[in-house]
């Protein structure tokens, strides 16, 4: 199986604090600057959020065994697509929780910014694509799992889903409110085989 090559440094990353339920939409070159609609995260929220990009960055960017790793896991022919993405995201968050301990508080943006990083690869190197819908679903995925594992607290959680906007703060209450309240249990969602 023949690994596509590495973007390079230049390639445009994401600002978290861009739309997070469409990461396959196109968009311009994000400035990592910018303040996400709704509350402003603290100075320490955004420095410690900056030191996780930077480790996912490194991962995803500059560390060629861990990209090689990254793209297998993509490729993988026995794994549909979305799962693959979600599988890929959980365990790169894990990953990077481990080596620098992610304050639980950017926890769902962060975890939201890496499935959107990772996804824009898969697509970028043409190993797959979803429909928005599909998209939106695996990024809900993600932060159900998230959720559950890290036992984000209901005011973490409300703070973060403040943060995306009324309509889609809104979608993402729905979503938790179809899937059984995610926030109250740590009872595995069967999410993986959405």
């Amino acid at each position: 199986m023949a690994l596509m090559q590495r973007p390079e440094q230049s390639t445009p990353q994401p600002a978290a604090d861009e739309e997070m339920l469409t990461p396959g939409a196109e968009q311009s070159a994000p400035d990592d600057s910018e303040v996400p609609e709704g509350e402003p995260a603290s100075p320490e929220e955004e420095a410690e959020m900056q030191r996780a990009i930077a480790a996912l960055s490194e991962v995803i960017y500059q560390n060629d065994n861990s990209y090689n790793a990254v793209i297998e896991k993509l490729q993988s022919k026995d794994v549909p697509p979305l799962n693959k993405l979600i599988d890929t995201t959980v365990s790169l968050v894990t990953q990077i929780d481990k080596k620098i301990n992610i304050d639980e508080a950017i926890i769902l943006p962060f975890a939201a910014d890496a499935y959107q990083r990772i996804y824009e690869l898969a697509e970028t190197g043409k190993l797959f694509t979803l429909e928005d819908d599909l998209v939106r679903k695996g990024l809900m995925a993600v932060l159900q799992i998230v959720i559950e594992s890290y036992g984000v607290s209901p005011e973490d959680f409300n703070e973060y889903a403040e943060s995306l906007g009324q309509e889609q703060a809104g979608k993402l209450i729905n979503f938790y409110k179809k899937n059984g309240g995610g926030i109250k249990t740590a009872q595995p969602s069967g999410a993986m085989g959405a």
